[in-house]
């Protein structure tokens, strides 16, 4: 039964999450780069939203993710942009050199917790990730679409919510959206309000 609930919850969309370490020394020069020629990769899948990390343990780090219809489409854009002379001559090899390191994970999203609210470059975005015990998503899907509906109408909703498929297993992956910082904290301390019965 749980198990059911959580295929009749996700989307047939592959959504990939790639975080890139940037040298410090080129981070400036990595935005510049990337603002110019992002529209070299847009025109072969679309992107969900890319970030700069301001908090956490990646300062010098931006965080970026891509939908595709499927796996086969994934694997075509890849071969695509591996075959794109603009791309690569562009960008990827000038990109390359200011790489410290990369990391992707991919993912499935829950396609009833979120809501379709644009991404907005003025906006704060957090995202948060909890791993689970190896086999546990069945149980913890169950868990949250019970404590949504139980909060429903008085709880701020997560702008997406995902589970991995491929790289770091066992992870679900939060993206919230605030209008600014403060919305933020007023967010938290509802919750942590909720969550204890107290005044936070």
């Amino acid at each position: 039964m749980m198990r059911s609930l959580v295929r009749s919850l996700q989307s047939k969309k592959v959504f990939e999450l790639r975080t890139y370490d940037i040298k410090p020394e080129f981070f400036p020069s990595f935005c510049e780069l990337t603002s110019k020629h992002i529209h070299l990769r847009t025109k072969y899948s679309p992107l969900v939203g890319y970030w700069s990390t301001e908090v956490g343990s990646g300062i010098n780090q931006t965080v970026h993710i891509w939908e595709y219809n499927d796996m086969a489409e994934r694997a075509g854009v890849r071969a695509a942009l591996g075959g794109d002379s603009d791309w690569m001559g562009q960008y990827m090899d000038k990109m390359r050199p200011m790489l410290d390191k990369q990391n992707n994970m991919l993912l499935r999203q829950f396609t009833s917790w979120g809501n379709s609210k644009p991404i907005d470059g003025k906006c704060v975005y957090e995202i948060e990730q909890i791993h689970l015990k190896p086999g546990n998503l069945d149980n913890w899907a169950n868990a949250y679409s019970k404590k949504i509906n139980e909060k429903k109408g008085d709880s701020f909703l997560p702008y997406g919510v995902y589970f991995s498929e491929a790289g770091e297993l066992d992870t679900v992956v939060f993206l919230w959206r605030y209008a600014n910082w403060q919305e933020r904290d007023l967010v938290k301390s509802k919750d942590l309000q909720s969550e204890t019965g107290n005044p936070a």
